[in-house]
């Protein structure tokens, strides 16, 4: 039970002004088989209302360097060998020592039907307005983060 408590933190939601903002963790970074994707860490947004993992053009275009065999399928997805999926985790400045891993299931959202050894990415490139920030949605794994109440309980 004591491990289950340390991985599970819980948190309130910031305000700014009185204004309801986001979860996020500051200094974040994503990693890609073993090795920091980012250059310079950024925050990342958690977000269970989104989706995919979302990343800025250029933050997208610098994780995905760092996928071997990756390609940029349009403006906003990039691809990768269906037969040598990446290993995506993501770490945070709180917890350093620990890296938070997406599943290859979640992280493949499924082959090309041009070409089926080319499988789609979850970390997608799109400005979104939030500066260098990414939101981590749905692909990741909200479970070990936390639990939030935008009302001050936590369960």
């Amino acid at each position: 039970m004591w491990l289950l408590s340390r991985l599970v933190k819980q948190d309130q939601l910031a305000t700014d002004s009185g204004t309801y903002t986001y979860w996020q963790f500051g200094m974040a970074a994503p990693w890609v088989n073993g090795k920091t994707a980012l250059s310079t860490p950024t925050n990342h947004i958690i977000d269970s209302g989104t989706t995919l993992i979302v990343a800025p053009p250029s933050s997208a275009a610098e994780f995905w360097s760092h996928v071997p065999g990756s390609a940029v399928y349009d403006s906003n997805f990039w691809t990768f060998p269906c037969a040598s999926p990446p290993q995506v985790d993501f770490a945070f400045s709180r917890i350093t020592l620990q890296r938070w891993g997406v599943s290859q299931d979640s992280f493949n959202l499924g082959y090309l039907a041009e070409d089926p050894t080319r499988c789609v990415g979850a970390v997608i490139g799109q400005n979104l307005g939030l500066g260098s920030s990414w939101i981590l949605g749905d692909a990741f794994p909200l479970a070990p983060c936390g639990t939030f109440a935008a009302d001050g309980e936590t369960s």
